[in-house]
Parts: C-alpha cells; structure tokens; sequence
C-alpha cells in the first residue's frame, strides 16, 4: 500500500514539473526560449537602431583648485609711509613697471650726498695723478744729477721720498674713489627700495595697505598674479599615477554661470610629483590650462578629467542592445528588416548610452528593444516600417 502511494506521488510531480515547463517555455537544458508550435512563423515587434562609430575616451574625473601660473609676493624693503598707489586690484602691470612710491627724501639725500662725494673722490684722484707725474719727472731728474755728482745722496733721497709718498698718494686716491662709488650704488638702492614694482607682467591682486599708512620692511604689499595660463592641482591614486605621464591631454569642466552649461578647457599634465602620500595613497599631480581671455579665476573649483585613453572612430552600438544568448555576450544584428541573427561581441569603452564593440562582423542595425525575446532567425517587425 506504501508502495502505490509512493508512485503516485512521483507521478504527481512528474506532472507538475510538466506543466511548468510548458507554461513557462523555457528548456532548462540549455537556458534558451523554447520554440514552441509554429512559434518560427511568429512575428516579434522590436525596436532597432542604426550602428555608428563614435569617438571614446577613457577619463577618470579629479576635483582640484585653480591657481595661477606665477603668483609673486610684493614685499616692502624698507620701512617707510606709502605716499602714492599708481594701480587698483585688477589692474594689468607691465615688468618692472612703478606701481607703488613710498616716502624717499631720506634716500635720495644719501644719493645727493653720495654723488657728491663720488665727485670730490674723482677731483683727488686727478689731484694725486698729476701729483704723482710731477715727482715720477723730478726722481727721475735726481737720479741723473746723482749719477753724475750734481746733487747729493741726501738731496736724491729727499726727491725719492716725495716720489713714494706720491704714489701712496694716489693708490689711496684709486681706493677712495672705488669706496665713493659703492656708497652711491648702496644709496641708490636703497633709494630702489621706495618703490614698488613686479619682475613678471601680471595683474595686480588685493592690496593690503593704503595711502598714506605706514609698511613695514618684508611686509606683503600685493601679490601679481600671472593667469594667461593657469594650474590645477589634483590629487590621483596609485593605479591612475602608473598611468600618466607628463604632456598627456586634460580636460577641466567648469560651470562659469548658473543655468549654463559648463565650459570646457583643454590642457595637458604640467608635472608629476614622484612621490606617494602613505597616507592618502596618492600623488600631486599639476595640470596647466590656456587661459588667454582670463574666464578662469584662481580660487575656482574645477573638476579635471585625465584622458588615459582615446580612440576615435569605432563601431559602437546603444549599450542596451547588448544581450546574454547561450551563455554569449552579444547583440542581434537585424537582416533585410525581417529576421535577425545574433552575432557575439566583445565591449570596449562606454559613454552616454553607447558601448564600443569589437567583431569581425559589421553589423548594420541592431536590435534595442524586444531582445530578449528573439533567438538565432526570428521573424521581427520593427513599428517604424508598419
């Protein structure tokens, strides 16, 4: 009695696992769409897109600051009250141009003084020269009347004498004069000190001090900020940092205005700094960017795109048409508009919806919608050619 009850439970489970594999239409041998009767007749409505070629670049997207190609300290050398600013923040500063005059009468009485005693240093110079010439002439004349016993051995060393104290004479004289001169160059230097002036043409940024207010020597004045070009630093992991290398392209995304889409600036790697942060795992790297209409400012945000990879070109198709079908990643190419094959692909890179392809095929329209529901050679309709 066990027995019979056994099989038929058995029978009943045969019978269920039956239906379920007729109502669902699948075989599970090979996980493909059972064809059912007169299913090869059936016509399945798809949707189909052309396939194209497309440019692809593989980047990876960093946030970093704007800073600008040169940013140059303007620093008091001296302690002294600002009495005139001949340029406003913003402004453009030609190389070595005066933008700033600080009080200077102490200055230039040392380079009134200075002068003055250069000039009285070359006098006695000229002085001690003739000096010198005269008593050369008359040891010389000694020399010939001793040699001949006109004069005296005393007589001779008295004209000697003269002659030596000439010639110090006039090496104190040379030393003087070069001394006066340094102490001019000194005077005017420090005369240098009461103005203010960039070595690189740039634009002027914030002011720290007024007219009139007093500035202290190495105090910061300004800063003149150089932005015809401008940096970016950002910060890339040890798998991007493998990658790079200096001159590559970059791309910097800045939204300038609210509503508006976001410029795009092209620019290349500017360096690469060689070490790893233990910390961060990361390592600087610096971009620069042309800037020639100055949009970009330092101090924005930006975000940084690295273009490891660039292929222009390739076969591409809708990301959704890619399907799995017996076990295979692959798309179906649609044939004369009616029926379909499936043609087994190997992606690539990807962006906005599109994916790259590669096959020895060439597919001309592929299928984008309703995919999942063809095998090798169904019949399609596409809505469109209704």
């Amino acid at each position: 009695m066990l027995k019979k009850r056994i099989l038929i439970l058995i029978g009943i489970i045969f019978l269920v696992t039956m239906v379920i594999k007729l109502s669902t239409g699948k075989n599970y041998a090979n996980g493909e769409p059972l064809k059912k009767s007169g299913e090869t007749s059936r016509v399945i409505t798809v949707n189909a897109e052309e396939v194209s070629y497309k440019d692809f670049r593989k980047t990876p997207v960093f946030t970093g600051n704007i800073k600008p190609l040169y940013d140059i300290s303007i620093v008091a050398r001296t302690t002294a009250q600002i009495e005139k600013i001949a340029k406003t923040p913003g402004e453009f500063v030609k190389a070595n141009e005066v933008f700033a005059y600080l009080e200077s009468s102490e200055q230039t009485s040392a380079v009134a003084e200075a002068e003055a005693s250069l000039a009285l240093a070359q006098a006695q110079l000229l002085e001690a020269e003739n000096n010198y010439e005269i008593a050369q002439k008359a040891v010389e004349q000694a020399r010939l009347l001793f040699d001949r016993q006109f004069i005296s051995e005393t007589q001779f060393d008295v004209e000697q004498a003269k002659f030596l104290s000439a010639s110090s004479a006039l090496e104190l004289a040379r030393a003087q004069l070069v001394q006066k001169r340094a102490n001019l160059n000194t005077a005017r230097l420090r005369k240098s000190y009461t103005t203010l002036s960039s070595p690189r043409s740039g634009l002027i940024g914030d002011m720290h001090f007024d007219e009139g207010s007093i500035i202290n020597q190495n105090a910061v004045f300004t800063n003149v900020v150089v932005i015809d070009s401008v940096l970016c630093e950002i910060r890339v992991p040890e798998v991007v940092h493998t990658r790079i290398k200096k001159g590559m392209p970059a791309i910097l995304e800045r939204t300038i205005e609210t509503g508006k889409n976001a410029s795009i600036f092209a620019g290349h790697i500017y360096s690469i700094s060689p070490i790893i942060d233990t910390q961060t795992r990361t390592a600087a790297v610096q971009i620069i960017f042309p800037n020639p209409k100055h949009t970009l400012k330092p101090g924005m945000f930006a975000r940084i795109s690295l273009v490891l990879v660039e292929r222009d070109s390739v076969l591409a198709v809708p990301q959704k048409a890619i399907v799995e079908y017996k076990n295979r990643k692959g798309i179906f190419s649609v044939i004369g508009d009616s029926t379909v094959t499936f043609i087994p692909v190997e992606t690539g890179l990807s962006a906005q919806g599109f994916v790259e392809i590669f096959t020895e095929q060439k597919p001309e329209k592929v299928v984008t919608e309703g995919q999942f529901m063809l095998f090798e050679g169904a019949r399609i309709l596409i809505p469109s050619q209704e």
